[in-house]
């Protein structure tokens, strides 16, 4: 019997993703060669120019509040089903111009859709609150029936799960529809959505730019008014680039013009990287690093940024029992500090970076020690978009630091920014109000 080589099994796989999109979703060959030769592309606006989507397909997935798209599901202005190929064909564009998707199963995701739109008109009713309303899954979820590879080359022989995630239950049982699975890095421990099956995820606003990771894919019921929102401080082994320095500065004075109360926390909270340093040794705590086996099984390469993460020339020494105690030790001390933050700061949210950088050349992003604070504490966070790089904005902005990784500005322009929020511990839906209420404050809403 041959055996396959990690290439041969990546090229099929590859090719099967690719015949789902169908012939008709397919973009003109010019647009491949657009790709191909113009490294600082943004195609944000090739979806609209494409001619693939009708009028009422581009209004549809244009509506950027999923709950005015639930709204009109449930009076009937639109039905699950034309929503969901709306959304579909918007995928397969999408996964055409920058490789986000790792399946597709958009005829099953249709079937789902006409159903609820039976049942809807049967009853009357929707079936929950999520009624017809298509969701993206990363693939790190598993969906029965639907591979399920986590970007290991040696998973592509593993049998298909016949048997839902949990989070995947709960999203049918609310009426939504799973229509895509999205790319995730290789290992999910990068920063950058890059394996050997799928190919790197290219950011639309420059595909030069990284699109990170390891979730490189998506309102309100409390208006937000003079809440306290702590300032997180800025690490001195990773200092903002200008364009987020200057990100986080527009945002603290909108925030603070509209009412709130900006406490900053430096000298009150321990730096990034401490809580990072704790949170790797955690992630390598692995001496057979598990994760570089399943590699090693299909001789697959490393994809190059998984050398922020491990050592590809060393091997991690057996843990003591005391060494695994010391650490947990750590974890509990970190836990306790940012809950005190929090409390004697009377905080609602703290307010940061996600990163210090704006979307960053491919391979560049290093590790992320701004959001492993969450990580590690298990706080939620989320990442509100907002702002991108401007040369000509960014130059007060610069100062004479070392930037890790360098700052080049012209690199960079034009590419999108963003701030990191961090709620109370298992107040998950109360960092959702809060997020909702910020952002409208920041864009305008």
């Amino acid at each position: 019997m041959t055996i396959q080589t990690w290439q041969e099994k990546a090229h099929k796989k590859q090719t099967t993703s690719l015949s789902k999109i169908p012939p008709e979703w397919r973009l003109p060959p010019s647009i491949q060669t657009l790709l191909t030769n113009n490294p600082n592309l943004n195609c944000l606006d090739i979806p609209a120019k494409s001619n693939l989507l009708t009028p009422r397909e581009l209004e549809i997935t244009n509506t950027e509040d999923a709950t005015a798209l639930l709204a009109k599901i449930s009076k009937k202005e639109y039905t699950s089903a034309e929503v969901t190929t709306a959304f579909s064909k918007r995928a397969a564009i999408a996964q055409q111009l920058t490789n986000c998707l790792t399946e597709t199963f958009f005829d099953e995701a249709l079937t789902r859709a006409k159903q609820l739109d039976e049942y809807l008109s049967a009853t009357g009713k929707t079936i929950g609150p999520l009624h017809g309303l298509p969701i993206s899954l990363k693939d790190s979820f598993n969906v029965a029936g639907i591979p399920s590879t986590l970007g290991f080359v040696s998973f592509l022989d593993r049998p298909v799960p016949t048997s839902n995630s949990a989070l995947v239950d709960i999203l049918l049982a609310a009426g939504a529809v799973v229509y895509v699975k999205t790319n995730i890095p290789q290992t999910l421990m990068t920063a950058e959505s890059h394996n050997n099956i799928f190919g790197r995820v290219l950011n639309p606003h420059r595909i030069n730019l990284a699109a990170g990771g390891s979730s490189g894919g998506e309102g309100a019921l409390v208006a937000l008014r003079g809440s306290l929102l702590g300032l997180l401080p800025e690490d001195p082994t990773r200092p903002y680039h200008p364009s987020m320095l200057r990100t986080i500065s527009t945002a603290v004075e909108k925030l603070a013009a509209a009412g709130h109360k900006i406490i900053d926390l430096g000298g009150k909270c321990p730096s990034m990287k401490e809580f990072s340093d704790i949170a790797m040794q955690f992630f390598q705590m692995d001496p057979d690093r598990t994760p570089l086996g399943h590699l090693a099984a299909s001789e697959e390469p490393w994809v190059p940024s998984l050398k922020y993460t491990y050592n590809p020339n060393g091997t991690d020494p057996e843990p003591t029992l005391r060494q695994l105690y010391d650490l947990n030790v750590q974890k509990a001390d970190a836990s306790t500090t940012i809950r005190k933050v929090f409390l004697d700061n009377g905080l609602d949210v703290i307010l940061g970076p996600g990163h210090q950088t704006c979307a960053p050349v491919h391979d560049t992003f290093g590790l992320p020690i701004y959001t492993m604070l969450a990580n590690l504490v298990d706080y939620p966070a989320c990442i509100i978009p907002f702002g991108s790089a401007d040369e000509v904005a960014d130059a007060g902005f610069v100062r004479d630091v070392k930037y890790v990784p360098e700052y080049t500005a012209k690199d960079v322009e034009g590419a999108p920014c963003h701030i990191q929020l961090i709620g109370r511990r298992l107040k998950d839906e109360l960092l959702m109000q809060n997020t909702q209420a910020i952002e409208g404050i920041l864009k305008g809403k």
